[in-house]
């Protein structure tokens, strides 16, 4: 802020803030104070911000922890951050921490004071000396109070390891619920969690053979089984000699490779029998291998990746130099968390213990619950949930990400805290709830002996928020913050066991206490280090889905640690969503995370998710069925556009096959994703309703993406026929005048000689050009709205513009709107019954009017398009065969040459 002292008075900027720091939460203490010999203000009176000076300042020096409590709390915080040295002075927050790694850092603190500090004051007081003070008051209490040294984790961490082991070791909690799911179906990849690495250079086979048995002797949860008893499950340890996996490359090659990577992936364990580690090297050429590895949940967590790759990396390093690995033994390993956790939890449970105290907080939080979230599902629940699932994808910029940290900082919260806030918002917008319950997973691993350990330490968290219809996001963000500041300092209660305590009503249609989870991690950039080699992870999706929904998000950052963007996505249960629904979801979310960095104090209950459309939908007339005008299935109404009518297709029949050409072909989904991507291409290059976009390429599933993308960036297409003379191409594209052109490298090189091209400097874009589809690729593939045009698209635009052959004179250009297209659809709908069953073929050239009824015949109603040119076929025979395989169902004109 800036300060201006009254006359005669001198100002201490360091007194300010010393006394602003003891009056005002953290979060609240300016970073810097600028002392004004007075306010400059404008003509009218007002302060005159631009006059203001500018308040760019440096980091203050590194002041180097003094107190006990002070060493104590940096030495905490840049081990959870991975951090060289933290000073006195330095801000929890501004050095990259999250409330996830608050969690580790106040579970550090905690158990080296002897304190209950939690993860509340760590956000109130974030400054390392401010913490310490804090820290130091407490001690001074407990002292005061006889108590010192009787801190609820203080003991009781060291006694972890050196335990006696019994005869049979007991599953911790959450490997109690692994070992039970697995056992019900021991065929499901539902809790493998994959890794792909491609490594190029030269690999050492036999040195990761052994550095594999290095790292599986070292982690004893790689090596264990799970039998059962007439005690129940309990902890097998093998040997490592018999544990360790064993790798032979095998040759594939690289077209094969994912389909490879995902069967194997898929294949389920059975850990009452076998090890819960899966490895297989994959042989593309002499210098290119992809490692791929597969842990059951049941011994490792998301968080157990890192200390993995460090361990196989280190591994591999010493072997290849034929060495042994130089690494520290671990000071614990899982079977002793296993023990004594259940030797705490059954300990602690008397009135006045923190087991008890934990209980007691959340049986107040969760009391009457809802079942079940009210989300606005396609189709009923079944009795028993698949687990089949599927992600929609969405990003967020660099400059997104700023904006939203910056949110974050100015309320006191973290960037979870504004997610899940803005998840809230939305679910309880489509759910018409003011009671949002939100499940999200953390590490679990507080104390420093787990950070290296390989282990299912991760536990569940309920997030139970109000949002008030009535109340501002801002009000909205402090409410959050409450509960899961709450709802951490909270953590040590397995969710397991908080199930069993809550006892809510259980169905194996969906999950308990909750149904949405929102998962927040930050890419730390791990890398691969290797000798002669290259490393990089490989994107590996099982399509399985836990919840109903779940909003994962990973924070990227820059070298300097600042915000570099945000990669999200919704995942989703197919028993129960439709992709399209999905998607739509994904685009209020992007909506209201929109409004909110506009204005916080915007109104929750007032924000607009409302999709382009939707409002005109919601005013249609009802017709004398009572049935609304607008069709979700199939044709609407006269008054919709083409890109309305694929629309509509894609929701119906999104898995069914749209496309088929020369034995390839995409589904309803694929087909709309590729075209919504270059649809916005399309529109960065100007593209508006009125405007042409000749596309010039030859029959293929490209061809329909082309000519469907040019439709949904609100252009009319202007199909270019390859076969057609020189001087016809010449003349059609003078004529036209396009906007751009759309081809591909093969079908692009007459396009670009011509004159018409060079004269009139019309852009040429190659769709399989690598820079092209690198840019389709960081491309959206939501549905484009008019929110994304530059321009609204109307029933009377130009759809398409096709030139007459010319034979009574000059070719003349067609304009034809997609009212036009919409009314020949609509009308003989009824007359012969179309509906997404039929195949149709498509025989004519694009460039040939009746292509039009042969295209958007089968894409309006969901029907499939086979692509065919029979004025080159070679038989009759293959003809009629290829009718019989694809069984069309409506038969266009064909050349009369087969009759």
């Amino acid at each position: 802020p800036f300060v201006v002292g009254e006359v005669g008075v001198v100002v201490d900027e360091v007194v300010v803030l010393e006394g602003v720091r003891r009056s005002l939460p953290g979060f609240m203490v300016p970073s810097v104070v600028v002392v004004l010999g007075e306010f400059p203000v404008t003509v009218h009176g007002k302060l005159d911000r631009k006059a203001l000076p500018d308040t760019t300042f440096t980091a203050a020096d590194y002041r180097t922890p003094s107190t006990r409590a002070e060493v104590m709390v940096a030495r905490a915080i840049a081990e959870v951050l991975d951090l060289d040295q933290v000073g006195a002075d330095d801000n929890f927050f501004e050095l990259g921490g999250d409330s996830l790694s608050a969690t580790r850092v106040a579970a550090r603190t905690r158990s080296e004071s002897s304190t209950n500090v939690g993860v509340k004051a760590l956000f109130d007081t974030p400054v390392v000396a401010d913490l310490a003070a804090s820290i130091d008051q407490l001690q001074a209490v407990l002292r005061g109070s006889g108590l010192e040294g009787s801190g609820p984790e203080g003991s009781r961490i060291s006694e972890i390891a050196g335990k006696t082991r019994p005869e049979h070791i007991p599953l911790s909690l959450s490997q109690a619920r692994m070992w039970f799911v697995n056992q019900f179906d021991t065929s499901s990849p539902l809790y493998n969690i994959p890794v792909a690495l491609q490594l190029d250079g030269f690999l050492d086979s036999g040195a990761l053979q052994a550095a594999l048995g290095d790292v599986v002797e070292r982690h004893e949860t790689l090596r264990t089984i799970f039998p059962t008893s007439a005690n129940g499950p309990h902890q097998v340890i093998a040997e490592p000699a018999l544990a360790a996996p064993r790798i032979h490359p095998v040759p594939i090659s690289g077209e094969r490779l994912f389909t490879d990577l995902h069967a194997f992936f898929d294949v389920g364990f059975d850990v009452a029998e076998e090890f819960p580690l899966h490895v297989r090297l994959l042989r593309i050429g002499p210098e290119q291998h992809v490692l791929a590895i597969v842990v059951h949940h049941i011994a490792a967590d998301g968080f157990s990746m890192a200390p993995l790759a460090r361990d196989l990396m280190r591994a591999y390093t010493s072997r290849a130099q034929e060495q042994n690995p130089d690494w520290e033994p671990l000071p614990i390993q899982y079977a002793d968390y296993s023990l004594w956790q259940r030797e705490i939890l059954d300990a602690e449970v008397g009135p006045g213990t923190s087991t008890s105290d934990e209980f007691d907080y959340w049986t107040a939080k969760l009391s009457d619950i809802p079942e079940v979230l009210p989300l606005p599902l396609d189709r009923p629940r079944t009795p028993k949930r698949s687990t089949e699932g599927a992600v929609v994808s969405m990003d967020f910029s660099p400059e997104i990400h700023r904006v939203l940290t910056d949110l974050a900082h100015q309320n006191g919260a973290s960037l979870f805290m504004v997610m899940h806030a803005a998840l809230a918002v939305l679910l309880a917008r489509l759910s018409a709830s003011d009671d949002v319950v939100i499940g999200t997973p953390v590490a679990g691993r507080g104390a420093s002996v787990f950070d290296d350990v390989v282990g299912m330490f991760v536990n569940t968290l309920v997030l139970r928020t109000p949002v008030e219809s009535g109340a501002t996001f801002a009000e909205v963000l402090a409410a959050v913050r409450s509960t899961d500041l709450g709802a951490l300092d909270h953590a040590d209660i397995p969710f397991e066991r908080l199930v069993d305590h809550l006892s809510p009503d259980r169905s194996t249609a969906h999950s308990p206490l909750f149904q949405v989870l929102l998962e927040f991690q930050t890419d730390t950039g791990l890398r691969f280090e290797l000798p002669e080699l290259t490393a990089r992870s490989l994107d590996i999706d099982l399509a399985v889905a836990k919840f109903d929904l779940q909003l994962s998000v990973m924070e990227h950052v820059d070298e300097h640690g600042g915000p570099a963007g945000i990669s999200a996505g919704f995942r989703y249960a197919t028993d129960i969503f439709d992709r399209v629904s999905v998607t739509r979801i994904a685009e209020r979310f992007e909506r209201v995370i929109g409004a909110v960095i506009e204005d916080p104090s915007a109104v929750v209950g007032d924000i607009d998710i409302l999709l382009a459309g939707e409002y005109s939908e919601m005013l249609v007339a009802p017709s004398t069925s009572g049935s609304a005008s607008v069709s979700v299935s199939g044709v609407g109404t006269h008054e919709d556009s083409l890109s309305d009518l694929f629309d509509r297709a894609v929701l119906t029949s999104g898995d069914a096959v749209a496309v088929r050409c020369d034995g390839l072909s995409v589904t309803y989904r694929e087909l709309d994703e590729r075209a919504n991507r270059l649809a916005r291409l399309l529109v960065a290059q100007g593209v508006v309703p009125e405007t042409l976009v000749a596309v010039a390429m030859t029959r293929s599933i490209d061809l329909v993406v082309a000519l469907l993308a040019v439709v949904k960036a609100g252009g009319g297409y202007l199909p270019v026929d390859l076969t057609s003379p020189v001087d016809r191409v010449n003349f059609v594209l003078r004529d036209s005048a396009p906007k751009c052109v759309l081809t591909t490298g093969a079908d692009g090189d007459d396009i670009r000689d011509s004159d018409a091209i060079a004269d009139n400097e019309i852009p040429v874009i190659s769709v399989d050009d690598p820079a092209i589809l690198e840019a389709l690729r960081r491309s959206s593939p939501f549905p484009v709205t008019d929110q994304d045009r530059l321009l609204p698209l109307r029933p009377d635009s130009v759809a398409y513009v096709i030139y007459t052959s010319g034979s009574t004179g000059r070719p003349k250009g067609v304009q034809v709107s997609h009212r036009s297209v919409g009314t020949l659809l609509a009308n003989t709908r009824a007359l012969f019954g179309f509906d997404s069953g039929d195949v149709w073929t498509m025989f004519h050239s694009e460039a040939f009017d009746f292509s039009v009824w042969e295209m958007w015949g089968a894409l309006a109603h969901g029907g499939r398009l086979v692509l065919v040119d029979y004025f080159t076929a070679r038989s009759p025979e293959a003809f009629l065969e290829l009718l019989r395989h694809e069984r069309v169902t409506v038969l266009n004109q064909t050349p009369t040459a087969f009759y």
